[in-house]
């Protein structure tokens, strides 16, 4: 199986140990074997703990747009391996171009908030914030014109209730917000209607079997929660 390379010089927070490392013609690489999750939150780049602090109005002006890729563009995810499909949408930086699944992006801010780890909202490989969720207009580019918002945005409603965000190209964006007050908005995105409700009830709709390792919402069942600690907690 192929295994993507990134110099560990992108990277210069405390490598976790369960990483691999190895040296090729003279430099040092980090081998990424899948998503490690939580020890890749440590691969971040800093610049995005360091930007967590800032104001929205200090971001402004250092944060990029992303482009939303469509089928026949979309390029290996250096998080997961993979390329996307419906279920995965792509992102693109504009800074430094890499791609990257929303839902990898996702998982791995998810594995952060685990680890007590307060992020800015951008770029992994390169630290440069991006263009905010507050700002859905600027979110993806190229856009005829700002995204519709879905009635189940209506601020009246009950807070966290299938809130998403349609964009002009058809895709849906969660807006679903924790219980913390500055907790932002999930962000994963996916074409279809039907994935977005399962993205939902699997992720943030309560259940009866909470993690007792990290703040992930409650399971539904049972098997789910084993599953998480499996796989996230190693037990």
């Amino acid at each position: 199986m192929s295994k993507c390379l990134l110099r560990l010089s992108e990277f210069p927070l405390h490598i976790a140990a369960t990483s691999l490392s190895r040296v090729r013609n003279g430099s040092s690489e980090l081998v990424i074997n899948h998503l490690l999750i939580p020890s890749t939150v440590s691969l971040i780049h800093p610049n995005l703990q360091r930007y967590a602090h800032y104001a929205p109005s200090e971001l402004a002006h250092r944060e990029v747009q992303l482009q939303s890729l469509k089928e026949n563009e979309r390029e290996k995810c250096p998080l997961c391996e993979e390329f996307g499909n419906e279920l995965h949408s792509q992102l693109r930086c504009g800074s430094c171009q890499q791609s990257f699944h929303q839902s990898c992006i996702g998982q791995m801010r998810w594995a952060a908030d685990a680890m007590k780890v307060t992020l800015a909202y951008g770029c992994p490989n390169c630290g440069v914030p991006w263009a905010t969720r507050f700002n859905p207009g600027q979110l993806l580019q190229p856009h005829p014109q700002p995204p519709r918002l879905h009635w189940r945005q209506d601020p009246s409603r009950p807070p966290g209730l299938h809130k998403y965000i349609r964009t002009s190209e058809g895709d849906y964006i969660c807006q679903f917000r924790g219980p913390k007050e500055d907790q932002e908005p999930c962000g994963w995105m996916t074409t279809s209607h039907s994935s977005f409700y399962y993205h939902h009830r699997r992720m943030h709709e309560p259940g009866a079997y909470p993690c007792d390792l990290c703040s992930h919402a409650p399971f539904v069942t049972l098997h789910r929660l084993i599953h998480h600690r499996k796989r996230y907690h190693g037990h």
